[in-house]
């Protein structure tokens, strides 16, 4: 089956880019990133993707995070991967990793004084505890994750200010905010909306904030993105607008803002800066912008009269995977109720579905000792064997005897540009019907 698909030399008719063929007929464009699913799913079609890539039969946009995280789970130290990867700079950036030991952390040199936020991506190893901190300093403050909460710890002395209701999931990319306004009572944010605010109030200084610092004598182990450190408090509005876009510095305000390789300092051998494929979803400011008037775009459709009878027809994209009423697949969550969440929520999980995925719908990966590997949602697993769940398929018990390796992933299920292929009179009726869903 999978030998059947060649990939050539020739340009689709809307796009202009190299298309895909089937046993010598033309793949239509909005079935690619399935097709390079499936070919990235074993040693000969990964290879052939990379093969095509190097020789320009794809360009770089046709290989997303996934497809790259794939394509290295397949072929490991390949040599030929290797020099894509060399290509593809911008998709292979460096975060900051930390060791798990006590001098894992790095010094700023910022006294926060009055109104502050901190804020950063977060990816965690197994057996979060409060050894895992965002930072602080010794008895004045510490930022972290016992219990696999999100903790403000004012020392000995001061205990608990304020503890996150949420938990965090280890290997898991995750945004974390901390604010504190200019009384001393702190809020927090996860995936850029709040959590909890009822704060004991902490006014005191914190002299030399140090990023990664805990309080026990082990230390953060795990990766941190995008850092900033802000002289203060930002809005619920501001976080929720800019978690998952990466910030120039100019803002006066903007102490501290570690991105990429730019802004942390120096590092040493214990908190260090590693290149991975498994990043946060954070868009560039190019990125940013041709998303905002993507976002504004579809806004705008969506309070635009639609037709919800003809958006039922179409929300078959939906139900796919999506509950609704009492038709639907049951790997996402239950869309019955959608539309109470608003034309800008709805929109935003459309277009953005890998921002502020929800723990229980990321996508379950399965390596098969034969070098194959299997995506999907994950169902329930026994000593013998784990089930997993594909879309519009039965689920599939797997004998542990055939797995290498099982790991969650930080992807949604759910593709991103699930819509675009549609017109948009097409978009405002299918989002008429989602928003009549209450």
């Amino acid at each position: 089956m999978h030998s059947s698909f060649l990939l050539l030399d020739v340009q689709d008719q809307r796009g202009r880019r190299p298309a895909l063929r089937r046993d010598g007929r033309l793949v239509p464009a909005q079935f690619r990133a399935q097709i390079i699913e499936i070919l990235s799913s074993h040693k000969s079609g990964a290879s052939a993707l990379v093969a095509a890539s190097l020789a320009q039969k794809l360009k770089p946009d046709d290989l997303g995070a996934i497809a790259l995280n794939r394509l290295q789970t397949v072929l490991g130290n390949d040599p030929e991967l290797g020099k894509l990867l060399d290509q593809l700079g911008d998709k292979f950036r460096p975060v900051l990793q930390l060791d798990g030991k006590g001098n894992a952390f790095l010094p700023t040199g910022i006294t926060l004084k009055g109104a502050f936020t901190i804020e950063a991506w977060v990816r965690l190893n197994p057996g979060i505890d409060n050894n895992d901190s965002l930072g602080g300093a010794p008895e004045l403050l510490d930022i972290n994750f016992a219990g696999e909460q999100l903790r403000v710890y004012g020392g000995g002395k001061l205990g608990d200010a304020l503890i996150a209701k949420k938990k965090i999931v280890a290997e898991m990319w995750t945004h974390v905010a901390v604010t504190r306004d200019a009384s001393g009572a702190f809020k927090l944010y996860l995936n850029g909306e709040p959590d909890n605010a009822a704060s004991k109030p902490m006014p005191h200084d914190v002299p030399d904030f140090r990023i990664g610092w805990s309080t026990p004598k082990n230390g953060t182990h795990g990766q941190f993105a995008e850092y900033r450190i802000w002289s203060r408090e930002r809005s619920a509005g501001e976080i929720r607008a800019h978690f998952d876009r990466s910030i120039p510095t100019g803002d006066s305000a903007l102490l501290f803002n570690g991105t990429n390789d730019l802004g942390w300092g120096k590092t040493t051998p214990a908190a260090a800066l590693v290149r991975t494929l498994d990043l946060p979803p954070v868009m560039s400011e190019e990125e940013a912008k041709a998303f905002d008037e993507k976002y504004q775009h579809y806004l705008a459709l969506a309070k635009s009269p639609g037709d919800p009878a003809a958006g039922k027809a179409l929300s078959a994209l939906c139900t796919a995977c999506h509950q609704i009423g009492d038709t639907g697949g049951t790997i996402g969550p239950n869309l019955s109720s959608v539309g109470a969440m608003g034309p800008e929520a709805i929109i935003r999980n459309i277009l953005t579905p890998n921002a502020a995925i929800e723990p229980g719908y990321r996508i379950f990966r399965v390596t098969l000792k034969d070098g194959s590997l299997l995506d999907a949602f994950f169902v329930s697993e026994d000593r013998n064997a784990v089930v997993v769940r594909q879309m519009g398929a039965a689920d599939r018990r797997i004998e542990r005897k055939d797995i290498a390796s099982t790991r969650f992933l930080r992807q949604s299920l759910m593709p991103e540009g699930l819509i675009d292929a549609l017109s948009d009179q097409q978009r405002k009726d299918l989002l008429s019907y989602l928003m009549s869903l209450k």
